[in-house]
């Protein structure tokens, strides 16, 4: 537990900076690929490891014609070019990784404190989402690079992005509600645009078979998650902060009509969790985005007083992290930490 412990005080300790103010990215680059060859590079580490093992190997013995047939072609894809060059399942975590991470730092940069933003998505989608389910959390990437630029982006290009979280992992298609409920110029064009990708995403789904899984998984059988109000509270509890400090924020040049609508929505989906525990709590993980910017943006509102602000948030952070290590039901799939290079190094 130590070493993550120690990744984690690294964003934690240099987050103890004035809000807004600019600083050089190297060393926030270089936390960056730490975090890759640490997640990205794990070796049978996480409680989905053998499950994507099995996984990887259908993969591998298929024809690239079944791509076609895939429910997440993009996933099929990254595990055919992982067979290809050799890299095998490492190779598909490393790839998925960086997809992931990427998103997570064009994000961070938006904020008004890159480093307290990444502490704060560090303690659980760091270390347990992106080190175990790793379509999603691929997926979740390139949400977030949408995200990291929705406010510039053509209506094009955060479609684009959004299809192609959804081709790796189908869940993150119904982050089109952000196209739909976006306001801005064409509401038409938007509306239109994502009824029909809507429309056909179903059709997929239902075509593929997946919806008819999805629908009994989380509906019919109604699979239970045992934290899942505690993962929607991850991304509820910083979007109650960012609407109740709303006016303060806004003051101080932080507002963002984004978080907001995405705060509602984080917040919508706690009676969600006595529907369908597990899909809670997976959507759920798609709302980090508004922890990263929520938490920076109430230290920013506290003024003068952001060094008081700046010890709390990270005094949370901390607690989320010793809470789940300690008493998470799949914190021991985590330990001890091994990494592809050490066992190569090892094992010659």
């Amino acid at each position: 537990m130590w070493v993550y412990l120690l990744i984690l005080l690294i964003p934690i300790v240099l987050a103890f900076r004035v809000p807004g103010r600019r600083y050089g990215k190297f060393g926030f680059i270089v936390f960056y690929l730490t975090l890759w060859l640490f997640t990205g590079l794990r070796y049978e580490v996480g409680p989905d490891w053998t499950g994507y093992w099995y996984m990887f190997q259908g993969i591998e013995a298929s024809a690239w014609s079944a791509i076609l047939d895939s429910r997440e072609p993009g996933f099929f894809l990254i595990g055919k070019i992982a067979s290809v060059t050799g890299l095998g399942l490492p190779g598909v975590n490393a790839i998925c990784a960086a997809l992931f991470l990427f998103g997570l730092y064009r994000f961070s940069l938006t904020t008004a404190n890159p480093w307290l933003a990444t502490a704060a998505v560090i303690p659980f989608l760091v270390f347990v989402v992106s080190m175990s389910g790793i379509r999603q959390a691929a997926a979740i990437g390139l949400v977030f690079t949408a995200m990291a630029s929705w406010r510039q982006s053509s209506l094009a290009l955060k479609v684009a992005l959004i299809v192609m979280a959804a081709s790796i992992h189908n869940s993150a298609a119904l982050m089109l509600i952000f196209v739909i409920w976006g306001g801005g110029k064409q509401p038409w064009i938007r509306v239109t645009i994502g009824v029909a990708f809507v429309a056909l995403m179903t059709r997929y789904l239902m075509d593929s078979g997946a919806a008819g899984v999805y629908a009994q998984r989380y509906l019919v059988d109604n699979i239970q998650s045992g934290g899942a109000i505690f993962h929607v509270a991850l991304s509820a509890f910083p979007a109650a902060l960012f609407l109740v400090f709303q006016r303060q924020i806004k003051a101080h040049g932080w507002d963002n009509a984004l978080i907001y609508r995405a705060s509602i929505l984080s917040l919508a989906l706690i009676p969600l969790v006595f529907l369908t525990s597990t899909g809670a709590s997976r959507l759920s993980l798609y709302f980090s985005f508004v922890q990263m910017w929520a938490f920076p943006a109430f230290v920013a509102a506290h003024g003068s007083r952001w060094t008081q602000a700046t010890w709390i948030c990270n005094a949370y952070f901390l607690a989320v992290f010793l809470v789940y290590f300690n008493l998470g039901s799949h914190a021991f799939a985590y330990l001890p930490y091994r990494n592809v290079i050490l066992e190569w190094a090892t094992n010659g």
